[in-house]
């Protein structure tokens, strides 16, 4: 749809001006996941939130809907919570809209400069943020990390600088490798997905989950490239000034990264979160000791744990905090 026509319809919602096809239009945009950057830099801050609240409530109707079509039941009482997560449908669509518009506010993507086509997103909060770029991609940025990227990438490449660590799922585009800048290593993928480390002042490290990738330092001009497949990963040595190839992965940074598929019929919350915790390696834990009483039903298909705790905080109204491999759930 162009930017144009979607903003007409936006402004028109927001004026209970829309026929029925506009409305149904407009859903179609969001459900699509199809979120323009453009449209929303057109509305008012005021617009923005009254948008958001629309579109939640309608969300909320339809996720009511669907799920009492699918005889899903949520009860709550004093000693426990019944939640019924389905990651199937309509309703698995509906929640991830959701999520886009709640995430809105948790980190600003802003231009470099009023005169600049480059973005740039840092992640201020404690829990790793979900950052899709144009072409379809997806970054994880961890907290206290900073991408920076074009609003759009040119015909020939798709470049990306980034300091801290980030995961990356990057769409394939045979006419277009992803080129990653960190500090003192460039990474070149065509499509695949894996985790980059680059902290100021220690780790700096490319681990490949799937796909392949080449690794080489920026300041070496003789096109040297050390190749990385599935489960191996290279790390910088600042003292040699040189560039490390390992296997065998099984650290936890990178075992959280690594999908997997669960299932949960209606257990409770205190039995499930060891089970997250031995998968990916982690420790999660919870201050608020009611929240052990919660019971899920949630079939989590090919799943990370980021993707899951994502899942898990839509549907429970669930908040998390990272600190390396401790995460802390709360409400």
């Amino acid at each position: 749809m162009h930017d144009d026509i979607l903003q007409k319809l936006v402004k028109k919602y927001l004026n209970d001006e829309c026929s029925p096809q506009e409305i149904h239009t407009l859903n179609e945009w969001y459900n699509s996941f199809d979120e323009d950057d453009d449209v929303m830099e057109s509305l008012t801050p005021e617009q923005r939130q009254q948008l958001r609240q629309r579109l939640m409530s309608r969300i909320r109707k339809n996720i009511a809907t669907d799920l009492e079509s699918d005889q899903a039941i949520v009860s709550r009482n004093r000693s426990s919570r019944k939640i019924v997560y389905l990651v199937t449908g309509i309703a698995a669509m509906i929640l991830l809209v959701m999520g886009v518009f709640l995430s809105m506010d948790h980190h600003k993507v802003t231009p470099l400069d009023a005169t600049s086509a480059d973005m740039v997103v840092f992640n201020t909060a404690k829990r790793i943020q979900r950052v899709t770029l144009e072409d379809g991609s997806i970054v994880w940025l961890n907290p206290n990390s900073k991408i920076v990227y074009p609003r759009k990438f040119t015909a020939a490449s798709r470049e990306l600088r980034m300091d801290g660590e980030a995961f990356f799922e990057i769409k394939p585009d045979v006419k277009r490798p992803f080129i990653i800048y960190s500090n003192n290593i460039v990474t070149r993928v065509w499509g695949t997905s894996f985790l980059v480390r680059s902290l100021k002042g220690g780790v700096e490290e490319v681990s490949v989950i799937t796909g392949k990738v080449s690794v080489r330092l920026q300041q070496q001009d003789d096109g040297a490239e050390i190749m990385l497949t599935p489960d191996q990963k290279v790390t910088f040595l600042k003292a040699g000034n040189v560039l490390k190839k390992e296997g065998e992965l099984k650290n936890s940074p990178v075992r959280m990264w690594q999908k997997t598929t669960l299932f949960f019929d209606n257990i409770p919350l205190r039995d499930v979160l060891p089970t997250l915790n031995k998968k990916f390696g982690v420790s999660i834990s919870t201050t608020d000791e009611s929240l052990l009483n919660y019971s899920l039903n949630a079939d989590f298909t090919d799943q990370s744990l980021p993707a899951i705790l994502e899942m898990l905080g839509k549907s429970l109204d669930l908040k998390y905090e990272l600190n390396e491999n401790q995460i802390i759930l709360f409400n």
